[in-house]
């Protein structure tokens, strides 16, 4: 099988390329070792958080804030594209701090981004209970980031998989790339359980499993997986906090469902 483009990964980054390419008129095909986006794209806590825990002025964060700020666009063209809603949300974040080490660290960081020219605003802890009044009153000091937003990752992986699937993407499942196929110094396919594929054109967006594409010369990524874990709750017909709101190595993430 052929295409214009071969795309390894069906993540969000994966449908996120294939979407646009084929927008643009390319064909594409993608391959993935499970079904689209539900591997890391779908455990994630869909935060935007391009201010991250300590940023320094660099092309990243650029390129982080650029990104998102297109997301408003891009969660329209995708409501359009496949009729689901991807919850995108510009509440802000909230970073609290509850013992003396924590507010310390808080403190540093307010500073470090102040320099940055970043929006972010420090609050006394009556102004973060009237934001949030579940949190605990232990509260020493928050920070603001009006920049913080969030979407509903699963959403954002099944609109992404009906939009690509409508516009004509080919999705190939149980297919993950074992060997790149080379000639001429240009990878030019892949070689899968599933058979030979041929493009033009080959995208590695495996995430976390990039570097683990081997059988060619090319370089692997330095890129290899982190453990996290995600914990999710049903709190019936409440809404214990209104925002992303972070703790030091924790946070919280509303979500409408």
């Amino acid at each position: 099988m052929s295409s214009d483009v071969i795309i390894i990964g069906a993540g969000v980054i994966g449908l996120s390329i294939a979407h646009t390419l084929i927008r643009e008129g390319l064909s594409v095909i993608l391959l993935d070792s499970g079904e689209p986006g539900r591997a890391a794209s779908w455990a994630s806590a869909g935060v935007l958080a391009p201010q991250g825990a300590q940023p320094q002025a660099s092309p990243y964060l650029d390129l982080s804030l650029k990104s998102r700020d297109l997301y408003v666009g891009f969660a329209q063209q995708l409501m359009e594209d496949s009729g689901v809603d991807i919850e995108y949300r510009a509440d802000g974040g909230l970073h609290i701090a509850v013992d003396d080490e924590e507010a310390e660290a808080l403190e540093a960081r307010y500073q470090h981004q102040q320099k940055l020219g970043l929006p972010v605003e420090r609050l006394e802890p009556e102004d973060v209970l009237s934001l949030e009044p579940a949190l605990s009153p232990e509260v020493r000091i928050g920070l603001m980031f009006t920049g913080l937003h969030q979407v509903e990752n699963r959403r954002l992986v099944q609109a992404l998989t009906v939009a690509v699937g409508l516009q004509g993407g080919t999705f190939v499942t149980g297919a993950p790339v074992t060997a790149l196929i080379i000639g001429k110094n240009k990878v030019s396919g892949v070689e899968t359980p599933r058979g030979m594929f041929r493009a033009g054109i080959v995208i590695n967006a495996a995430g976390a499993w990039a570097g683990q594409i081997g059988g060619s010369t090319v370089p692997s990524p330095p890129v290899k997986p982190v453990k996290g874990q995600m914990l999710a709750l049903n709190v019936g017909t409440t809404t214990p906090i209104h925002r992303v709101t972070h703790g030091i190595g924790q946070y919280l993430v509303p979500r409408r469902d």
